[in-house]
């Protein structure tokens, strides 16, 4: 039977060995919360965007849609509970391009609406962010500001069956 000083010394040499080779291993995106969450969201975007170019043309775009809404908020909230880490301009710009890709297929204002917001955020609170430039061009795209002249509304199909944005 081992003593309690050789358990403890193992255990030590355990715990050194463990703090060695996490020191060696390179730093990836999964090593912070916001980057493995921002990660996942992106497999989970290309999986959705898959859906949306396989969809067929009639098929109820309600559950699409929906999806599309949930992921462009997972986007927002990683903006919003790691306001410090290095993702908070990717993520609004992922979750904007994203509601700006789903207005463009779907036509529902309420996308364009989240897309232009977050691309607003975007702009105004990462100004010197090398995604700033291209969020105040994809803005433009958006076209007119709701109620503005010129501004487009959305099929009644569609909104009147629209899901609240996430």
């Amino acid at each position: 039977m081992r003593s309690f000083a050789e358990r403890l010394g193992a255990f030590v040499l355990a715990l050194t060995l463990v703090g060695v080779w996490t020191s060696l291993a390179p730093a990836h995106a999964q090593d912070s919360p916001a980057g493995g969450l921002f990660d996942d969201a992106r497999k989970m975007e290309q999986a959705l965007r898959k859906d949306i170019s396989a969809s067929k043309a009639g098929a109820p775009p309600l559950p699409l849609m929906r999806r599309a809404r949930i992921l462009v908020g997972t986007y927002e909230d990683i903006a919003r509970l790691f306001p410090n880490s290095d993702y908070v301009d990717k993520a609004l710009w992922q979750g904007a391009t994203l509601a700006a890709d789903v207005f463009g297929v779907f036509k529902d204002a309420a996308d364009s609406d989240t897309a232009r917001r977050l691309l607003d955020s975007l702009t105004t609170k990462f100004p010197s962010s090398p995604l700033a430039h291209d969020a105040a061009l994809r803005a433009r795209t958006l076209g007119p500001r709701p109620g503005a002249p010129g501004a487009a509304s959305a099929p009644a199909s569609i909104a009147a069956t629209a899901v609240p944005p996430v």
